[in-house]
């Protein structure tokens, strides 16, 4: 799915949640997207910088702020910026593998893109060692991340879903819901 695709589809079917909607912030310069991919020494994933073009993320996380699928809060670039010079010390370690971190969920683990042209996507584990980081498998991709994202705020997830009102937006893990109630 094309990013601008994604935020059309996105902003039509978050309407009538201005709360929201205004947790998106305006789109990144071309001097920030720039900057953002020198500091990773890597092209960002082309999908990545359009995507950040139209929106740079969310002002706060929360109830409140708009968040990709199962509760990825996308991160402004200054943020970003700052979370990738975190990740490379720790990278380091293990070897040159170039993730760039775009989104957090709640619980502090990072989304990346790898900056080597792949288009997996990564989910980093600052407090978990040995495993600092892994693939992650839903969705596997930035395009199935978007595409999950809108099958979920129309209510056809079958793993997330949607909570919505006026002011507040959640995503509902299905199988983690069934395990609480028991089924």
């Amino acid at each position: 799915m094309r990013a601008d695709i994604f935020w059309s589809q996105a902003e039509a079917e978050l309407a009538t949640r201005p709360d929201v909607l205004s947790s998106l912030r305006h789109g990144a310069s071309l001097n920030d997207l720039d900057r953002w991919s020198r500091s990773v020494d890597a092209p960002l994933p082309a999908n990545l910088r359009e995507m950040y073009a139209i929106h740079d993320g969310t002002e706060v996380r929360g109830l409140h702020r708009f968040s990709f699928i199962a509760e990825w809060y996308p991160l402004p670039v200054e943020i970003a910026i700052e979370r990738y010079e975190q990740w490379r010390e720790m990278s380091n370690l293990l070897g040159p593998l170039p993730l760039i971190p775009f989104a957090v969920d709640p619980g502090g683990c990072y989304l990346a893109a790898p900056g080597d042209g792949t288009n997996e996507l990564y989910k980093i584990f600052f407090d978990a060692p040995p495993a600092l980081y892994d693939f992650y498998t839903f969705p596997p991709s930035l395009e199935g991340l978007l595409q999950a994202t809108i099958d979920g705020l129309r209510g056809n997830s079958p793993d997330y879903r949607i909570q919505l009102n006026e002011q507040s937006m959640s995503w509902i893990n299905l199988e983690e819901e069934a395990d609480d109630l028991g089924n």
